[in-house]
């Protein structure tokens, strides 16, 4: 599932209410424009794309798919056996 989708829902809203949400914190983002970018139709403007993720208090890069917390977390237990088993 796209990210802002997770995000979105793990909030409890629709995509009407997110617009609304973002707009009375000056973020203009219509309904349509959030339905093109959970279905990956269009990339992301970086400027809505950093007040999004702050609205979400997430990354830029989290919001875009491009780090994972549970890739973080199988990568620091891989460092954590390889520095117990040298």
């Amino acid at each position: 599932m796209n990210r802002l989708k997770f995000l979105r829902r793990k909030k409890h809203l629709t995509q009407q209410q997110l617009s609304k949400e973002l707009k009375k914190r000056n973020i203009k983002v219509s309904v349509a424009l959030i339905s093109s970018y959970e279905q990956e139709k269009i990339p992301f403007n970086k400027e809505k794309l950093q007040k999004i993720a702050n609205y979400f208090d997430v990354s830029v890069n989290y919001l875009t798919g491009r780090w994972s917390p549970v890739n973080k977390i199988d990568n620091l237990n891989r460092d954590f056996f390889v520095l117990c088993h040298d």
